[in-house]
C-alpha cells in the first residue's frame, strides 16, 4: 500500500483526497460547522441544523385588516429595569443582586417607500388632535419571505403612532422617498 502511494497515480488521489478535504473543511466554516458529509448526503436532520428566517417584507396588520407593506422593522421587544439589592451571601459576604424592574416596551419603527395610501397619517392626524385613546388599536407585524408567507407575527396592545416622518425632499436624488412611522404599544407578544 506504502509503495502504492509512492506511485504517480498515487500521489495524485492523496493530493485529490486532500483537496476535497479541504474544500468539506471550508464548506463547513462558511454554515456555521454544519455536518457537511451530512449535508452532501442528505442525512441532516431538521432537528441538527435550522436556518435563519429571511425576512422579504414587513405587513402592519391594523385590527385584522393589512394597513401596508414595509421594508423594514426594528424596535419589536421589552426591556426591564434592572434594580440591584445589597443582600449576604452563604458566607457573610455583602453581594448585589441584580432584580427585574419596571417593564417597558421599546417603540416598533416601521419604514416603507411612500405611497398613495394616506391610512398611516390619519391614524396619526387622530393623535394630533387629541385623540389618542381613540387611536390606540391592537394590531400586528408580520415578516413576510419571498414567496410572500408568513414566516413570523407580533401582536401589539393599544399601539398608536407616535411619529410619522416624511422623506427628505431633494430634487436631484434618484432614490425612493422613504416615510417612517414609529409605534408605541401597551404590549407585545410574538405568537408566531
Amino acid at each position: 500500500m506504502m509503495k502504492w502511494f509512492g506511485t504517480k497515480r498515487g500521489m495524485q488521489t492523496l493530493i485529490v483526497i486532500l483537496a476535497v478535504a479541504l474544500v468539506i473543511s471550508i464548506v463547513s466554516q462558511l454554515i456555521g460547522g454544519a455536518n457537511v458529509g451530512g449535508l452532501l448526503t442528505g442525512t441532516v436532520s431538521g432537528a441538527e441544523r435550522e436556518d435563519p428566517l429571511v425576512a422579504f417584507k414587513f405587513g402592519l396588520e391594523i385590527e385584522g385588516k393589512l394597513a401596508g407593506y414595509f421594508t423594514s422593522a426594528s424596535g419589536i421587544g421589552s426591556e426591564n429595569e434592572v434594580l440591584y439589592q445589597e443582600i449576604k451571601d452563604q458566607m457573610g459576604r455583602t453581594v448585589m443582586r441584580a432584580n427585574a424592574g419596571r417593564l417597558s416596551w421599546t417603540p416598533v419603527t416601521l419604514e416603507r417607500e411612500i405611497t398613495s395610501s394616506m391610512d398611516i397619517w390619519e391614524w396619526r392626524q387622530q393623535v394630533i388632535d387629541g385623540n389618542v385613546d381613540g387611536a390606540r388599536v391592537n394590531c400586528s407585524i408580520i415578516a413576510y419571505n419571498q414567496a410572500n408567507e408568513e414566516v413570523a407575527r407580533w401582536n401589539l396592545v393599544n399601539a398608536w403612532p407616535s411619529s410619522v416622518i416624511g422623506p427628505v425632499m431633494d430634487e436631484s436624488g434618484t432614490s425612493y422617498m422613504v416615510e417612517q412611522v414609529i409605534l408605541v404599544h401597551e404590549g407585545m407578544e410574538r405568537v408566531r
